[in-house]
């Protein structure tokens, strides 16, 4: 059932869309701005978000933003901000709901509303500067239990919120993630230059990411395939790795678009992440039809099923051993059969459609 043609009651929904003002929006902010598009969409609800004006950007339909005293589009300040205006003006709207989507509610609750808080994963520190592992450890169990309900993206991720938090497990909800329906299409990619034969690896190149240990993977691999990156290059752990080599292409941010023939035109998708509350971009290549060999911890498994080569990801060896694939043609065949029909299991709308029987669930 899509978005639009659910029925429902009519409910006045706010969003703090704080995170959406960046040039170049996480896998958190993306999960975030997928939903919002959604519930744009179906007239039985009246939108309304809270943030910095820039977050119109990533909207076609956007209303007006309540962006009082949010001059500054900065982290710092939006965080400031989050905290100390946001509840005012939720309080002074009528509002039924405010959805938080990057484990982002506020401590103390503003109004009558009810509030539901998105955590896509709790425990994975590494990668986080020191002020914001403070920040994390110290305003996500004030928000999740300031909060009426709270959602996250796995089972995996739910063990981990109910070990870590002190809030009763009926209070969290799963809710999977979706795949954009562009990653489906045929011919829906716009082409850039690219090597004829390369290992793709999606994602912000931060420590639990596990690039590092995927290039020392690659780094003693007999083959002549090339190695592309794309990830966005305020990352915090850009700069730590060297990509000034022949046979690394970093491409950077990329559009939706491009970023479908990326996917597409790879011979193997590698991601060793360490961490993942979800992780997204190994369905995406998988829906691409692009073989996917990725982690055997964390959330990954639970979301790829069968559907992928599984490694070890604190072992190169495991990693290097994994990437021999590549000379396996009907390995290669039988994961994209397989991760097509994985990724179909998936969609945004069925996604929202849970998030609004939630929200219902609350009021």
């Amino acid at each position: 059932m899509t978005i639009e043609k659910r029925k429902s009651i009519h409910m006045n929904i706010g969003i703090n869309a704080r995170v959406f003002c960046v040039d170049t929006p996480d896998g958190s902010a993306q999960v975030g701005i997928r939903h919002t598009e959604n519930l744009l969409k179906n007239s039985n609800y009246s939108c309304t978000l809270y943030g910095h004006s820039d977050s119109q950007r990533q909207f076609n339909n956007a209303p007006p933003i309540r962006n009082i005293f949010f001059q500054e589009n900065s982290q710092p300040y939006g965080v400031m901000w989050e905290r100390t205006v946001l509840p005012i003006l939720t309080s002074r709207d009528n509002l039924d709901i405010l959805f938080c989507p990057n484990a982002n509610a506020p401590p103390i609750k503003g109004g009558n509303h009810r509030t539901v808080m998105m955590i896509h994963h709790v425990g994975a520190e590494e990668g986080h500067s020191p002020i914001q592992r403070f920040y994390r450890k110290l305003m996500i169990p004030l928000g999740a239990r300031s909060a009426d309900a709270v959602v996250t993206v796995s089972e995996f991720s739910k063990r981990k919120i109910l070990e870590h938090l002190s809030i009763d497990e009926s209070k969290v909800h799963v809710i999977y993630n979706g795949v954009d329906q562009l990653f489906f299409e045929e011919n829906a990619g716009v082409s850039i230059d690219l090597p004829d034969e390369y290992i793709l690896f999606v994602g912000s190149a931060d420590r639990r990411k596990n690039l590092g240990r995927l290039l020392e993977a690659y780094n003693e691999f007999d083959n002549d395939i090339e190695f592309v990156v794309v990830g966005p290059q305020n990352s915090i752990a850009y700069g730590q790795e060297n990509f000034n080599r022949d046979d690394v292409l970093n491409l950077g941010y990329v559009t939706r678009k491009e970023l479908r023939y990326i996917y597409e035109q790879a011979t193997l998708f590698a991601y060793p992440s360490l961490y993942e509350g979800f992780g997204l971009p190994p369905l995406e290549a998988a829906a691409c039809g692009t073989p996917v060999l990725t982690s055997n911890v964390s959330a990954i498994p639970e979301v790829m099923g069968d559907a992928a080569e599984f490694v070890d990801p604190y072992s190169v060896e495991s990693i290097h051993d994994g990437l021999k694939i590549i000379d396996d043609q009907d390995r290669l065949e039988e994961l994209s059969s397989k991760g097509k029909k994985r990724a179909q299991q998936f969609t945004w709308g069925e996604a929202t459609n849970r998030l609004l029987n939630v929200f219902e669930e609350v009021i």
